[in-house]
This record gives C-alpha cells, sequence and structure tokens, in this order.
C-alpha cells in the first residue's frame, strides 16, 4: 500500500506538474507571441523612427537653404534700400538744380519780355518821331525828304533838286 499510496502521491504530483507546465507552456507561448508582436511594432517604430530623421534631415537642408536664401535677401535689399537713399539725394539735388535752372529762365524771361517792352516802346517812339518829322515838312515834297527806320535809328535822306 505503501507502494500504490506512493504512487498516487506522486501521480498527484505529476499531474499537477504537468498541469503547471501546461500552464507554463501557454504562458510562455503568450509570452512569444507577444514578443514577436512587440518585435514587429519595434521594427515598424524603428522604420517610421528612420523615415522621420529622413524628412528631419532633409527639412534641415531645406531650412538652411532657406536661410541662406533669407540672408542673401537681406543683403540685396540693403543694397537696395541704400541706393534708393543715394537716388534720393540725387534725386534732391536734381530738384534743386531744376529749380534754380527754372528762377533763372524766369528771371531771364522777365529781362527778354522787359526788352521786348523797350523794343516797342523805341519802336513807337520812332515811329511817332518818323510822323511828326514828315507834318514838320509837310511844306517839302515827299521826294525831297526820305525817312527811314532801320535797325532802331531813324534816317533822314534830304535830296536836292535843281530848279531850273
Amino acid at each position: 500500500m505503501l507502494f500504490i499510496l506512493g504512487s498516487c502521491a506522486s501521480k498527484k504530483k505529476m499531474l499537477s506538474a504537468q498541469k503547471q507546465a501546461n500552464e507554463i507552456q501557454i504562458q510562455l507561448d503568450k509570452a512569444r507571441a507577444d514578443l514577436n508582436d512587440c518585435d514587429s511594432r519595434t521594427a515598424g517604430l524603428n522604420n517610421d523612427l528612420k523615415a522621420k530623421n529622413d524628412e528631419l534631415t532633409s527639412k534641415n537642408a531645406k531650412l538652411k537653404e532657406l536661410e541662406e536664401q533669407v540672408e542673401f535677401l537681406k543683403k540685396n535689399n540693403n543694397n537696395l534700400l541704400d541706393r534708393m537713399s543715394d537716388l534720393s539725394v540725387i534725386s534732391k539735388e536734381g530738384s534743386e538744380s531744376i529749380k534754380k535752372s527754372l528762377a533763372m529762365m524766369d528771371a531771364q524771361g522777365m529781362q527778354i519780355r522787359d526788352l521786348n517792352s523797350s523794343i516797342q516802346k523805341k519802336d513807337s517812339l520812332n515811329m511817332a518821331l518818323v510822323l511828326n518829322l514828315k507834318r514838320s515838312l509837310a511844306d517839302v515834297s515827299d521826294e525831297d525828304v526820305q525817312i527811314e527806320v532801320k535797325k532802331g535809328v531813324v534816317y533822314v535822306s534830304l535830296f536836292r533838286q535843281n530848279v531850273v
């Protein structure tokens, strides 16, 4: 009986150990499945990480290129502003020069008008002189006296005719 009892106890232990082994095997299979799932997710995440790193590298290169363009455009803008400032100074100087020229032209125009007015007065006086001379010499025949105005000068020519 001891033998049977010993054998029974061992059978129970064996069944219990087998049950435990089966449970451990199930847990091991589940752990392996979880590990495989985790490995595949890790591989996917590594691929995503590599893609993101490549994208980041590309974006950093693009950023550097854009920063260089911004720097170039800033320099270009500053150069253009300097040129515009220079042109503004030149424009102001040109404007002042034009104003002075216009003032001089106005003054010259006034002088020309004054001269024309003086010439017209002189011509009028010369004409009045000619008319007065012709009236004064009314008793002298037109053939004996010739009165002309040339270049603002009154010329009186007297002719003497032979009387027979």
